[in-house]
């Protein structure tokens, strides 16, 4: 069976139009493919974390 998405036993309900992505089949859908290189990348937010460990001494916060 080649489907976007696929309901057996539970209402309709799927992403978020516009919000979510939405893989579909083929060349359907919005936002990148299930399982593409790209497709976490639109859940995660970036940070950039710095620590000075060179310090001398511990000073707990």
């Amino acid at each position: 069976m080649r489907a976007g998405n696929i309901y057996i036993n539970r209402p309709i309900t799927g992403a978020l139009v516009g919000r979510q992505p939405f893989g579909g089949f083929g060349m359907s859908g919005i936002g990148s493919k299930a399982g593409s290189p790209e497709y976490l990348l639109q859940f995660m937010h970036p940070v950039c974390i710095s620590e000075n460990v060179l310090r001398k001494g511990f000073a707990p916060t």
